[in-house]
């Protein structure tokens, strides 16, 4: 069950986590990158990356 204000962390979070992934991106740390996005898909996240960024739905 989520407690009210739990969206607002849960976008916090993940937008930490996608800005963690861009800077393994630009450091062509790929696997590191790879990783993220995978350990989200495993955790019901899909991550979409576009010309502008990247944005993050649940699966």
């Amino acid at each position: 069950m989520e407690a009210a204000g739990d969206d607002s962390a849960l976008d916090s979070a993940m937008q930490v986590l996608l800005e963690l992934r861009a800077q393994a991106k630009a450091d062509k740390n790929y696997a590191l990158s790879d990783a993220i996005r995978d350990k989200l898909a495993a955790s019901g996240f899909q991550i979409k990356d576009g010309k502008d960024g990247s944005s993050w739905s649940r699966s």
